[in-house]
């Protein structure tokens, strides 16, 4: 799936970047894998790749390249599309019989031999199943139709989306090639508190020009309109925070977002709304600055 993401600081757009949601590829790879019953070392050997690689692909620690995603889609006997999250079902449309009657309607078959270099004999066996194309043939036909070989096949329902999901996911690796990925967190609550961090859900670059170590989810309104209701914010783990910073901690096992004070030398955590108590930490208090917020993400808007 991929993401337009608009950066905002107090509502000023500072920047936009273009990510591709790597959950999809690694939980239908693994989901796949394992109805197939296709250890990762044997994907790995028939990808070319590691097996390091593919459990890096399948915690959504790296993204392939379109060219192993094809490859991994053959294997699996999927669509690219079923892959990058573009379709919900996995079972083929169609088959080539239907596709090429589809496809060739009331042309003439003389006409489409002609201009395809495959002779009218041949296409009518196809029509009607007594031959099974060759790769050759699919190709030419992919190529006659202006069609993908995956439609063809009938594993997409779109004629032209492997070539526009190539070129948008290039363009997106390619923006993205010189930005770090972080994990993103479950979640952090301006309001009442919620769980610790557990296990990321996903992964994010960092927006050029800033520094930090991973995202978390926002959850709740007392940072509004700072820091609105379901934003990410951006978390540098490895900066001290100041009296006044926004920050992301731990309090007796509840995680918040809040304006870091010190009241007497002791930190108190503050919401921009005043609707929300102040929360005060003493020597009693089981505390910890997870790190400083440094950006958020204020609107996300899906592609």
């Amino acid at each position: 799936m991929y993401t337009l993401i608009y950066i905002r600081i107090n509502k000023q757009e500072v920047g936009k970047i273009i990510y591709m949601s790597m959950s999809f590829i690694g939980e239908r790879l693994k989901e796949l894998r394992f109805k197939k019953n296709i250890k990762q070392k044997e994907l790995a050997d028939l990808l070319g790749v590691s097996q390091a690689q593919v459990s890096r692909y399948e915690n959504y620690q790296d993204q392939p390249s379109y060219e192993v995603i094809e490859k991994m889609a053959e294997i699996l006997d999927v669509s690219p599309e079923y892959l990058l999250g573009k379709e919900s079902k996995s079972e083929l449309k169609a088959d080539f019989k239907e596709r090429i009657k589809e496809l060739i309607g009331e042309k003439s078959l003389r006409q489409i031999a002609k201009e395809s270099g495959i002779s009218a004999s041949s296409l009518s066996l196809y029509m009607t199943d007594k031959r099974k194309p060759t790769l050759e043939a699919i190709e030419l036909l992919s190529r006659y139709f202006s069609v993908s070989v995956d439609y063809l096949l009938g594993k997409t329902d779109t004629p032209d989306s492997l070539n526009k999901n190539e070129e948008a996911y290039r363009k997106i690796l390619e923006m993205n090639k010189d930005l770090k990925l972080l994990p993103v967190f479950e979640s952090a609550s301006a309001g009442n508190g919620s769980v610790p961090l557990s296990i990321p859900i996903s992964y994010i670059p960092v927006p050029p020009g800033y520094d930090g170590t991973m995202w978390v989810k926002i959850h709740g309104e007392s940072m509004e309109p700072v820091i609105p209701d379901g934003s990410l914010v951006l978390v540098d783990e490895n900066t001290i925070p100041k009296e006044n910073d926004i920050v992301v901690a731990i309090v007796d096992g509840e995680i918040f977002c809040k304006y870091l004070h010190y009241h007497r030398d002791e930190p108190v955590l503050f919401s921009h709304t005043s609707a929300y108590t102040p929360i005060f930490i003493n020597e009693h208090t089981n505390f910890k600055i997870i790190g400083k917020v440094v950006v958020y993400i204020g609107e996300v808007r899906r592609k």
